[in-house]
C-alpha cells in the first residue's frame, strides 16, 4: 500500500505570485504603456501632422513666455542693482 501513496492525486492550489504592491506596479506599467501607445498613434496618425502643428505652436508660444519673463527679471533685476550701487555710493561719499 505504501508503494502506491506517491501515485495519488495530488492537491493543486494556486500560489501568490504578486503581493497588492506589485500589482499597483503592474497596473501603473499597463497605463503608462496605453498612454504611450495613444500618443504615439495620435502622432503618427493621418491627422497626426495637426497634432504635431498644435504641439510645436504650444511650445513655440512657451518658449516666447519664458524669454519675456527672462527679459523682464533681466531689466528689474539690473534697475534694483544700479538702485542699490547709487545708494551705497551715497553713503560712503
Amino acid at each position: 500500500m505504501r508503494e502506491y501513496s506517491r501515485y495519488e492525486e495530488q492537491v493543486w492550489r494556486p500560489i501568490n505570485v504578486f503581493s497588492p504592491r506589485q500589482d499597483r506596479t503592474t497596473l501603473a506599467w499597463l497605463l503608462a504603456g496605453l498612454g504611450v501607445g495613444i500618443g504615439a498613434a495620435l502622432l503618427f496618425s493621418p491627422m497626426g501632422r495637426d497634432v504635431r502643428n498644435g504641439i510645436a505652436r504650444g511650445c513655440r508660444s512657451a518658449f516666447t513666455g519664458i524669454g519675456d519673463r527672462i527679459s523682464r527679471g533681466t531689466r528689474e533685476l539690473r534697475r534694483h542693482g544700479s538702485d542699490l550701487i547709487d545708494s551705497g555710493r551715497e553713503q560712503v561719499g
